[in-house]
């Protein structure tokens, strides 16, 4: 080849074709993208939820009577599927783009991505209308994860960086270039000024913390056994909870004993014994009618906590042996292992002949066990008499300490959100 001539130019097949995406491959790309940001952002919700799964497994129901299913399960599988389609997909158009290829999303996943996304706004929707104290504990959750999920985003998006500046050198129209780079550099500076608005535990002095509080069993130890019975609030002793929780109602024939809903459905075999009396209130039976209940072979039929799996054949003839307990049971097990009681009455139909002195009822039951009247919480709105006064006087809600000194009022019961640090501290 002389000097004068020129090389051949390489043929057309050997030279890197780099596509511009069209509009419509770019608005399904950016639906993609909101859609699957979204639906992580469930799958994280959702396993945060865990510890209300049994709380949300029946609450979904008793709200629609529909037969106890492990609902909580369903739906996390559900999200669990769609986020990792979704995550495909966008791996899929993140590497096409890399290499200059077209994306092209075929209109099967167009619709997938269109029925995820509405998913996600159906989740939103329910949850704002029937659970929205949920929310607040997602907010607490992210003090514990927030700087991990912050270092995880920085290392994500640096990674894609290489990618998107190259996409966006490429672009020949001045209106696109100049929306993806204020896009760009919003996001950008969204991730370095997250930091000033995480406050976590997880990034502060260990001398700063605050101390541990204090633990009642919610129910007894209902996370590893049948709630409201004698091995429930056997297991929390072993555990050196600090005290006991539980929900008192009296029965027809005045004799109070520890259950939480308002019926039996949940929480025992009423279908088998009295099937015609399902959803009749617990306060309509006398305390012999409730004895013949089971209280503990639904936990075993059911799971609602996933742990029948490691309980040993003995454990599991201890709770299918559990029947409903009367206060004065609870009373004497809190007096044998030295912990506190924290009760709430509940008032009966107005059928129960104790429809007004309910409050009095558990009050007698209490002085004749010969408990220190300082074990047991007490509200100190609900009802008070000169037997009451030496009770530990509790609050039914927040209040200023000034209040609460004037009332001599030493605890008070509130959800975790409705108080900050401070008030806390």
């Amino acid at each position: 080849m002389s000097a004068e001539e020129k090389p051949s130019e390489l043929p057309a097949s050997s030279m890197a074709k780099h596509h511009q995406l069209t509009t419509k491959d770019l608005i399904i790309l950016v639906i993609l993208l909101i859609t699957f940001i979204y639906m992580t952002f469930y799958l994280y919700f959702w396993l945060v939820l865990d510890n209300y799964s049994d709380d949300f497994n029946w609450y979904f129901t008793v709200k629609f009577k529909l037969k106890y299913l492990p609902w909580y399960t369903m739906i996390l599988c559900r999200i669990g599927i769609g986020s990792g389609y979704l995550a495909i997909l966008v791996g899929l158009s993140i590497y096409r783009i890399s290499m200059g290829h077209e994306v092209h999303i075929h209109p099967f996943h167009v619709v997938m991505i269109i029925i995820n996304f509405l998913s996600c706004i159906g989740y939103t929707i329910a949850l704002n209308t029937f659970w929205p104290s949920v929310w607040a504990m997602l907010k607490l959750s992210f003090q514990i994860v927030g700087p991990f999920i912050h270092v995880g985003l920085i290392v994500i998006f640096t990674i894609l960086s290489c990618i998107l500046i190259r996409q966006w050198y490429i672009l020949d129209r001045f209106r696109l270039k100049l929306l993806t780079l204020v896009a760009y550099m919003a996001i950008l500076v969204g991730l370095y000024v997250i930091p000033l608005f995480i406050e976590s535990p997880c990034v502060r002095p260990a001398d700063s913390l605050p101390s541990k509080p204090r633990l009642f069993a919610h129910r007894g130890a209902s996370g590893v056994a049948p709630e409201n019975t004698l091995v429930a609030f056997q297991l929390a002793a072993n555990q050196s909870v600090y005290g006991f929780e539980s929900d008192v109602r009296i029965s027809l024939d005045g004799i109070p004993f520890i259950l939480h809903d308002k019926t039996l459905r949940r929480t025992t075999n009423i279908e088998e014994v009295y099937p015609d009396r399902v959803d009749d209130d617990a306060s309509t039976f006398t305390f012999d009618e409730l004895r013949k209940l089971n209280a503990g072979s639904w936990f075993l039929e059911e799971d609602p906590m996933d742990v029948v799996g490691s309980l040993t054949d003995k454990t599991k003839e201890i709770y299918n042996n559990q029947t409903i307990m009367s206060l004065e049971e609870l009373i004497d097990l809190a007096n044998l292992t030295g912990k506190n009681i924290f009760i709430d009455v509940q008032i009966p139909v107005k059928e129960n002949p104790y429809y007004h002195t309910a409050y009095k009822k558990a009050v007698d039951v209490i002085l004749n066990t010969g408990i220190l009247p300082k074990q047991i919480w007490w509200f100190s709105k609900v009802y008070h008499s000169a037997y009451t006064t030496n009770f530990t006087q509790t609050g039914t809600s927040y209040l200023p300490v000034e209040d609460l000194v004037k009332l001599h009022i030493s605890n008070f019961n509130a959800r975790y959100d409705s108080l900050s640090e401070d008030e806390i501290l």
